[in-house]
């Protein structure tokens, strides 16, 4: 029984947990093209927020595909 409820606890904290993280990542801007230029030139620096880019690329396809695009030109 205790097995059963720590089960249904464990599953509705991931799903809790899922919801915030689908929130942030839709409340996240897009990336400019600007940074991402600044991406493929290897030109990018700490104070262009390199970090947070790079971070944010590797959760939105959007700016995926676009960097893709832009690194094609």
């Amino acid at each position: 029984m205790a097995g059963g409820i720590l089960s249904i606890l464990i599953f509705l904290s991931f799903f809790t947990i899922l919801q915030v993280v689908v929130q942030i990542i839709r409340q996240q801007k897009h990336l400019e093209d600007e940074t991402l230029r600044k991406i493929v030139d290897t030109t990018i620096k700490d104070e262009d927020n390199y970090d947070a880019a790079i971070a944010h690329l590797g959760i939105c396809e959007k700016c995926q595909k676009r960097l893709e695009e832009i690194s094609l030109e």
